[in-house]
């Protein structure tokens, strides 16, 4: 009980702000947590795409395209990226019919932007913008899971939607 403060958590992060919450909103705070801790699974990719997830959100944008990629990959691509079905699967989540290709294809320069990083181009490639919208198709993904929007198994999902007529 009693008013919140700030205290150090031991987690990194770069803070956009301060987020100022006010007595009415506290129980509303900790019902969320609450609920969180609750649903998260315990097993199977989905805790470790979230960790992976917080880590990309505490560096600069490159690292945090590379970390959410990896992320999105144990989620949504275990056969590896050769199969190419990373972008279509993200899209049939995030997005809506009509704008499923365009989706598909910002993943897919997504993840030719990584190739440029790791090549050494970094520099370069201006991934700042596609490494923000990356993270929003995360987050996403991993909020509905978390709150239990979706099933854990959102490849089986994906898949399901994609061969759906």
């Amino acid at each position: 009980g009693g008013p919140w403060q700030i205290a150090p958590t031991g987690a990194g992060g770069r803070p956009d702000g301060t987020l100022v919450l006010t007595a009415a909103q506290e129980d509303e705070l900790r019902a969320f947590c609450n609920l969180v801790s609750r649903r998260l699974p315990r097993g199977g990719p989905v805790p470790w795409a979230l960790a992976r997830f917080e880590m990309g959100c505490e560096r600069p944008p490159a690292q945090r395209l590379t970390d959410h990629l990896l992320a999105l990959r144990a989620l949504l691509e275990p056969e590896g990226p050769e199969s190419g079905m990373l972008g279509p699967r993200v899209a049939v989540l995030c997005a809506d019919e009509a704008d499923r290709d365009e989706v598909a294809e910002r993943v897919a320069h997504a993840v030719s932007v990584e190739r440029a990083i790791v090549a050494g181009h970094g520099a370069n490639v201006g991934g700042r913008a596609i490494a923000d919208e990356l993270a929003g198709h995360l987050r996403a993904i991993l909020r509905d899971v978390v709150c239990g929007h979706l099933d854990p198994d959102v490849l089986g999902l994906a898949d399901e939607l994609l061969t759906a007529p």
